[in-house]
């Protein structure tokens, strides 16, 4: 056992280290001896050079300021390319003749919800047939995680009107699942609020 009751400044420590030859294996002596300690060239200073700080202080300045312009202009990209194709996607639906479709039969039908992407709300068309026993609307999210899943009690053409909520912008999936299986799950993107 080691023990320096003193600190170089004269001050009382309570410092020790134990050491035990028992634990230890391969043991030589340390080629690291007062040669190399006298070798050593401690050295003292009093500040730093406060130009040089300043002038990497600017340069990362700069580079910060340069990289928030350069994700401002994506932002804004982003921004309008939502736009555009919620605009495509709601003219398509505001057309001055409503597509009607008849659905009869036995073939279930998932559609794309509108508009995609979406800030606020979308719509998902369906057609549940009568035969079956047991429909869902399954919302998940990349990962495959089950954020909300929703009982559909009426059969034929339906739909489902989805709100934000709590989502975060990203790509979710939704899922009809009829009688237990995946009848078809179609990816839907939650567009950024800002």
């Amino acid at each position: 056992m080691w023990i320096c009751p003193f600190s170089p400044i004269g001050n009382v420590v309570g410092f020790r280290t134990f050491s035990d030859r028992r634990l230890k294996t391969d043991i030589r002596p340390s080629e690291l001896g007062l040669d190399f300690i006298n070798q050593l060239n401690p050295v003292t200073y009093e500040g730093i050079k406060s130009e040089a700080l300043r002038v990497g202080n600017e340069e990362l300045k700069d580079e910060s300021m340069a990289i928030r312009s350069e994700l401002a202009e994506i932002k804004l990209m982003l921004a309008q390319y939502g736009q555009d194709l919620q605009f495509c996607c709601l003219k398509e639906t505001n057309a001055k003749t409503p597509q009607t479709i008849v659905l009869t039969g036995e073939s279930p039908v998932l559609e794309q919800n509108i508009p995609n992407p979406f800030a606020q709300s979308t719509t998902i068309q369906y057609y549940v047939p009568k035969s079956v026993k047991t429909a869902v609307m399954q919302i998940t999210d990349a990962n495959g995680k089950v954020l909300q899943t929703a009982e559909i009690t009426e059969r034929g053409a339906n739909s489902i009107v989805i709100q934000m909520g709590d989502l975060s912008w990203g790509t979710y999936f939704y899922a009809l699942i009829l009688d237990g299986k995946v009848f078809e799950t179609k990816k839907m993107i939650v567009a950024n609020r800002e």
